[in-house]
């Protein structure tokens, strides 16, 4: 068998050969990756080949060890806790609907409401010491997974929210609505841990689509990436929602000039938390000088922001 960083192996090798490099056998049916593999770091540097195939087993391996419902606790053998976003698992999808509610009740259990006097209670003792230590507004980014606890304790502290159109709140819903926002809140088109404005609407057209349609009101088909015309429609929807704050990244505030957007979306990106290897890379592609410079942009952004009210 040749070594996985041969350069012999320019195609995938077959199933049963992957099955003896990377797993050992559990039973007739059953099988566990082998420690070299054991973990998404380990495969990443044990799987040494640089090309299509090595970047396809890195891939397959570290899928296959994320799509697990539970992960054993490392202080405590034989005792286990949901694994986060478990529900966007195979091994979920696959379970019966009763097993399935079983467990959405443990994971919200667990996460949200086990520990939430707890949470509440580090808030209220340590928070008001952080907050008086300065005369500047506080955000909280009360995004993703939160305690319950937490709109209680920053509506108390009047700790200003951050609102994402892509990131609703409420359950069960696509968009948020920015016309509902909260005074105390800060409203954005992405933060830097996201896709930007146009790279989402190009990853998750089936959303852009519905966005297109119910949100902008607009018939027919989205257009794959969307054009500046539209990218200032979701920013004047942005500087017009009732948030105290409208604070836009710089990148799809420039998506709405045909002549300032970038040619190529994905470099909008600043940061993506789950690749090691793509932090804190983006660059503004031109001057702030050539910025400047352009008077037609500088003045469209200036009307839109007395437009709507936030001079």
């Amino acid at each position: 068998m040749l070594p996985y960083n041969s350069p012999s192996h320019n195609k995938i090798s077959p199933l049963s050969e992957i099955k003896d490099v990377f797993f050992a056998t559990k039973g007739k049916t059953n099988y566990s990756v082998k420690e070299d593999y054991s973990s998404q770091l380990k495969a990443a540097k044990n799987i040494k080949n640089t090309g299509t195939k090595g970047a396809t087993l890195i891939n397959g391996i570290q899928t296959i060890l994320t799509d697990v419902l539970f992960i054993e606790d490392k202080q405590k053998t034989g005792y286990y806790h949901p694994r986060i976003e478990a529900s966007k698992s195979n091994s979920y999808k696959s379970l019966p609907k009763e097993q399935r509610e079983a467990f959405d009740r443990i994971y919200k259990d667990f996460y949200f409401h086990r520990h939430n006097n707890f949470w509440k209670e580090m808030a209220m003792e340590k928070l008001p010491a952080i907050i008086s230590a300065t005369d500047m507004l506080v955000c909280g980014e009360d995004l993703g997974m939160i305690p319950a606890s937490v709109p209680e304790v920053m509506e108390k502290l009047q700790i200003l929210s951050l609102e994402v159109e892509r990131m609703p709140k409420k359950p069960y819903i696509k968009i948020a609505d920015v016309n509902s926002y909260q005074y105390l809140s800060v409203c954005t088109t992405s933060t830097h841990d996201m896709s930007g404005l146009r790279l989402w609407w190009i990853n998750d057209h089936e959303v852009a689509q519905y966005y297109y349609n119910y949100i902008l009101n607009h018939s027919g088909n989205a257009p794959e990436d969307p054009n500046p015309e539209i990218c200032k429609e979701i920013i004047i929807r942005h500087f017009n929602s009732p948030s105290m704050l409208a604070i836009l990244p710089l990148q799809d505030i420039l998506a709405s000039n045909k002549a300032l957007r970038r040619r190529n979306p994905t470099e909008e990106r600043i940061n993506d938390p789950s690749d090691k290897d793509n932090n804190w890379c983006y660059r503004i592609h031109i001057t702030i000088e050539e910025l400047i410079s352009n008077t037609e942009f500088t003045k469209d952004v200036k009307q839109l922001v007395i437009g709507a009210g936030r001079s």
